[in-house]
């Protein structure tokens, strides 16, 4: 028998947030850049891209790691490691944001310029409106949802495990329970961020 990877639950995010990243931003812009009303606003579209994309994208990773990682682990192991592994969380959400939000606007760009004909230059002229600020409220929504994931992994994940449902029928309970308050959280965020 082989020795449990103590990375396993890393590993998971790490590919998940890429991709996660680049599927939402490609699937959000592309309505955008066909509709022809809002040709001319495409710089409109990064700044959702930065703050509240990339903090959806990486916080879906971060779910679905931890319920992959959860999933195969017995009770007794996954109590003695969930404390472990949500510190981890927390601590690999910043630079998953990060990524996220990297990817995700080299997905806008590819779009852009498959829809667009958009060169570089013009791009870049996109991105000249997007600030520091942006980046903030971004981080901010990320580490909101990464303390409502992480508790909620906390106070549900040993009684998912009880439960021993299969692994499809668990990221149903858990995507059907999380997805809806997540997106209030984060609406009710995006009332109060500036700008």
């Amino acid at each position: 028998m082989s020795a449990p990877d103590p990375c396993r639950f890393c590993k998971l995010y790490a590919r998940l947030v890429p991709l996660l990243a680049a599927l939402i931003a490609a699937g959000t812009s592309l309505p955008y850049f066909l509709d022809q009303v809002s040709y001319g606003r495409e710089p409109l579209l990064l700044f959702r891209v930065l703050r509240s994309t990339a903090p959806m994208a990486s916080g879906t990773a971060l779910l679905l790691a931890l319920t992959l990682w959860a999933h195969p682990l017995s009770q007794a192991a996954l109590q003695a490691d969930l404390k472990r592994i949500l510190r981890r969380a927390a601590m690999v959400a910043g630079p998953g944001y990060l990524l996220a939000s990297a990817v995700a606007l080299a997905a806008c760009f590819a779009m852009s310029v498959a829809i667009l004909g958009q060169s570089w230059l013009g791009f870049r002229g996109w991105l000249a409106v997007v600030g520091w600020q942006d980046l903030a409220v971004g981080a901010a929504a990320t580490l909101l949802d990464t303390a409502l994931i992480a508790l909620l992994t906390w106070r549900y994940a040993p009684k998912l495990r009880a439960a021993r449902l299969s692994l499809p029928v668990t990221l149903i309970v858990v995507l059907t329970v999380t997805v809806p308050l997540r997106a209030t959280v984060a609406l009710i965020f995006s009332t109060f961020a500036p700008g």
